[in-house]
């Protein structure tokens, strides 16, 4: 992967302060300053990408992406960590753990969130996620994949996913059969605790 220098990340933030306030003002993903944006965070890292909230109570959320691509990670953290004061922002590496949406679609398939189901598995120091998923089909299997990883993302924020998780199966609802499944709103615990079990001094005798 292409790391730019550091320069770079100046250049960038050099460019956000001088169009804060378009930026903070941002809200059509058809905008052409989100292509902008996009372009500028690839100049200092090609798989770069950004994550933004809606403002809220005078504050906007600014995630540093890697675009889930775990080399990318040390120039999301570079880039993150060398942000100026921003009184109106507030700037993470990664994106983080997020209440989640009512409802995904994507290429046209919609999945009612609080119909997803989840189990979970120790994988030697990381964890087997499966997440059975209503109405989903082999036929279009990217598609559903797409929509599990933004609900794991969401779940469990862009660091986890990439670092904590292994194995990751998306299946259709009627394969739960006889397999515990808890709603995916409960996922966020229940991964927390089986990760700091299988970090415990016992687990690792």
């Amino acid at each position: 992967m292409i790391r730019r220098s550091s320069s770079a990340e100046g250049d960038f933030w050099r460019w956000f302060v001088l169009n804060e306030d378009r930026l903070f003002a941002l809200a059509e993903a058809a905008d052409p300053l989100m292509r902008e944006l996009a372009e500028r965070l690839q100049s200092c890292h090609e798989d770069l990408t950004f994550e933004l909230s809606s403002p809220r109570e005078g504050r906007r959320e600014f995630a540093v992406s890697a675009g889930g691509i775990r080399d990318a990670f040390p120039a999301a953290r570079a880039l993150a960590d060398s942000a100026p004061s921003l009184p109106r922002w507030t700037v993470f590496f990664l994106r983080q753990r997020k209440m989640l949406p009512v409802a995904c679609m994507v290429n046209g398939a919609t999945i009612d969130t609080a119909s997803v189901q989840f189990h979970l598995a120790p994988q030697r120091d990381k964890i087997h996620v499966s997440l059975f998923l209503p109405g989903y089909s082999a036929h279009e299997r990217a598609t559903f994949a797409t929509i599990g990883f933004l609900l794991l993302d969401a779940s469990l924020g862009e660091y986890d996913v990439e670092t904590k998780v292994g194995r990751v199966d998306f299946l259709p609802i009627a394969e739960a059969g006889t397999i515990p499944t808890r709603p995916i709103a409960e996922l966020p615990a229940a991964f927390d605790m089986m990760m700091t079990e299988l970090r415990s001094p016992s687990a690792r005798r």
